[in-house]
């Protein structure tokens, strides 16, 4: 999970300690294996993003900050596929705010229009869903915003326990500063346990991301190409009822290399991301 100005890969780096607890104090229920029971129930989801950023050129070197906040209303679209989770994704984004720098607040940037509407698919199981509407890869002022939505959604099997693993892959575009870019996402997923939570089971589950990007364009009149890797982990709360994610929290770094014909600049972008249902 990485988020910029323009882009989102989606992985996070280390666990983060805080809500959801730490792995080692999950209690489990007294089922030893969990059912997971996808519904077409509507979600409600907030994702904060907290990041910096350090870019080098030659022997110079700056440091800034970003955030960003999202607020997304979605559905399970479609009947389960084979007894997993459903197959396709419909919702909207109701909130998108940003901020870069320290002393900046956050704020919807002037040239998004919400709400968003998007529908995403999952073909098979293995894949990630991918955004259908507006189709991945369109450099419109929403991209962020879209490319944010992936650290939502999986495809976990209908039955845990724990220590049981799968692992997804998605090959999509996105786009930075108007240059599309190829992306390479490989998550593996391990359950960790679960707990009883206001009544509700939920399984923690620990995922970790691998990213990679390559891209080629123009930017202010000179040719440009982009390289990065990405790697990360965060800690999800998956309720069995309904197959949605409860709550998250976790950390991302993708290193970025963009050369251009007289110069090259490194990007190193650490990501903290926290996931409520509220």
């Amino acid at each position: 999970m990485a988020i910029t100005p323009a882009c989102a890969p989606s992985s996070t780096a280390r666990p983060a300690q805080a809500e959801p607890a730490d792995p080692a104090v999950v209690e489990r229920p007294s089922a030893e294996r969990w059912i997971v029971r996808p519904s077409s129930e509507p979600q409600t989801h907030r994702l904060r993003i907290e990041g910096t950023l350090v870019s080098r050129v030659d022997t110079l070197e700056r440091t800034d900050t970003l955030q960003a906040e999202l607020r997304t209303h979605w559905t399970f679209a479609a009947p389960p596929m084979a007894a997993d989770i459903p197959a396709r994704i419909a919702g909207t984004i109701s909130e998108y705010r940003v901020s870069f720098g320290a002393g900046d607040s956050l704020r919807q940037p002037p040239d998004l229009t919400l709400p968003v509407t998007y529908a995403a698919e999952r073909v098979a199981r293995g894949d990630q869903p991918q955004l259908t509407l507006p189709r991945a890869g369109e450099c419109g002022p929403n991209a962020p915003a879209l490319a944010a939505l992936r650290e939502l959604w999986g495809s976990p099997p209908d039955t845990l326990f724990t220590g049981r693993e799968w692992a997804d892959s998605a090959n999509y575009a996105t786009c930075r500063d108007s240059i599309l870019i190829a992306v390479t996402s490989v998550r593996s997923y391990r359950v960790l346990g679960a707990e009883e939570r206001e009544g509700e089971v939920l399984v923690r589950i620990s995922r970790r991301s691998v990213t990679r990007m390559t891209g080629s364009g123009t930017q202010f009149g000179e040719p440009l190409e982009i390289e990065a890797e990405g790697a990360g982990e965060v800690l999800l709360d998956l309720a069995v009822d309904g197959g949605a994610i409860r709550s998250g929290a976790g950390e991302s770094e993708l290193r970025m290399e963009m050369r251009g014909r007289r110069r090259a600049q490194q990007l190193v972008q650490r990501t903290r991301l926290t996931i409520t249902a509220p």
